[in-house]
């Protein structure tokens, strides 16, 4: 079994938690940091590891269009 940690904005908590109840996946919440952010590590075989990399691209979406509207609130 292999595991992943996750550090996770509360804005995209909803669509990660979706994902990974769908699948099955086993989560444990390592901390809330001092920005209110979850830290929480998945453990997985190597048959979920195509999951895990969905979850990843997940965030990298997610993170992505955090910055776009960030940058354009600054315009």
């Amino acid at each position: 079994m292999r595991s992943r940690v996750f550090e996770l904005e509360k804005e995209n908590l909803g669509r990660f938690f979706t994902t990974i109840e769908k699948e099955g996946l086993t989560v444990e919440l390592m901390e809330v940091n001092t920005h209110g952010n979850l830290i929480v590590q998945i453990d997985y075989t190597e048959d979920e590891r195509e999951v895990l990399m969905s979850l990843i691209e997940l965030l990298d979406e997610l993170n992505e269009e955090e910055q776009e509207e960030e940058e354009s609130e600054a315009d």
